[in-house]
């Protein structure tokens, strides 16, 4: 995006959307708000945690984020407020899980 200002202090690692909303979480930890209707303008950035965003989904007005710091971070994606921080453990196993009813365990 040539022209825009207010972008990150370093590389991309996730981004999601809601409506005209572009969220996106970079190496420098924090995560920017875009408005997609106004040439990507940055509305905010938001700050929580203490190492990169590696990923963001957004479900019912809310934002969860999660970077390499072990925290995932709720927020309010009408407000832009942190809610909670969720401090993760040391197991290196992620479980996962669809709707076809289908399970995997990832070792990191």
């Amino acid at each position: 995006m040539q022209g825009y200002s207010g972008g990150h202090d370093g590389p991309i690692w996730s981004m999601a959307c809601s409506g005209d909303l572009l969220f996106s979480g970079s190496s420098d930890q924090t995560i920017k708000v875009w408005d997609t209707r106004a040439n990507f303008t940055c509305l905010t950035t938001l700050q929580g945690h203490e190492g990169m965003v590696l990923a963001l989904c957004v479900s019912n007005g809310t934002l969860y984020s999660s970077a390499s710091d072990s925290m995932i971070c709720v927020w309010d994606i009408k407000t832009y407020r942190l809610l909670e921080t969720v401090s993760a453990h040391s197991n290196p196993h992620l479980y996962t899980s669809s709707q076809r009813q289908v399970s995997l365990q990832w070792i990191a």
